[in-house]
């Protein structure tokens, strides 16, 4: 829960913004003229699950006005959670009654004032961005969980260990990458690293890769050494979190579009933000 906290304060700002630029676009359903962002605050939300870390994320036409759909397969044995929402609004009218202008978000005594901050931008996002802090979850088990592993080779294989090198070197990789995502930053420190595009989630996703192959290949040489290659003691547990971390965390999967919108930004809903921050989110005329 520690790790939560931190995570939502260290994004924070980002959480804010990302929820801001949904209201922003006055996506009300019963108007035909705002088709035009009924199609905008759909794309907006595409970009809004990739960079969650939802393996696809796409706008749907229909006879109306287009759906979105986004899925995280972790593995196709297991029971899919479903969850629903909606982004369009209802009419702000009368204006008059408004302190703010609807569209345009504003902080007053501790409450989000517009149009969409609750029903349902604001609570739809809380479901999105609960689903991006559990995927940091299992990625900070990994990292953990990895360096045991390392540990426990230098101790059986030693420091010097062509294996035990690779994968230290990998983790520090994962780990700065880490840090870059979890803090909100996106450039500093990373761009070293070779697989480097741009965006920390992208990179995060390649040291992820990068790192289960080295330690796969630590892990069997110490199992080549072990006297019982099963039963190896606590660096067995520990390889089997690892693994079940990566098995949560999927194939973390990002397009292009993902890769130019983390270049410029890093995405919490008013309604967690209320919970941790003192941060509520209203909606009727301010």
């Amino acid at each position: 829960m520690i790790s939560v906290k931190k995570y939502i304060e260290s994004n924070k700002d980002r959480f804010i913004e990302e929820l801001f630029s949904l209201i922003r676009i006055p996506s009300i359903s019963a108007k035909h003229e705002h088709k035009p962002d009924m199609e905008a605050c759909a794309k907006r939300w595409t970009e809004l699950l990739l960079a969650a870390g939802a393996d696809k994320a796409v706008v749907m036409q229909t006879e109306g006005n287009p759906v979105v759909y986004g899925e995280k397969m972790v593995s196709p044995e297991a029971q899919t959670v479903l969850v629903y929402s909606h982004y369009d609004v209802m009419p702000a009218e009368p204006f008059d009654q408004w302190k703010s202008r609807p569209f345009e978000p504003e902080i007053r005594d501790g409450r989000i004032w517009a149009r969409g901050a609750d029903d349902d931008k604001g609570q739809a996002m809380m479901q999105v961005k609960g689903f991006e802090t559990a995927l940091s979850e299992e990625l900070t088990t990994r990292a953990n969980t990895a360096a045991n592993i390392i540990t426990t080779g230098a101790n059986t294989l030693g420091v010097d260990s062509a294996e035990v090198q690779a994968a230290q070197a990998a983790l520090d990789d994962f780990s700065a990458c880490l840090e870059a995502v979890q803090n909100g930053s996106k450039k500093q420190s990373l761009t070293s690293l070779p697989y480097y595009q741009g965006s920390a989630m992208h990179a995060l996703c390649q040291a992820n890769e990068a790192l289960g192959t080295v330690i796969d290949q630590l892990y069997a040489k110490m199992q080549e050494q072990a006297a019982d290659p099963m039963k190896m003691g606590a660096v067995q547990g520990q390889y089997g979190q690892f693994n079940s971390a990566g098995t949560i965390i999927g194939n973390l999967q990002y397009n292009d579009a993902v890769y130019e919108y983390q270049n410029d930004v890093g995405g919490f809903p008013a309604s967690m933000l209320g919970r941790l921050f003192g941060v509520q989110e209203v909606e009727p005329f301010a």
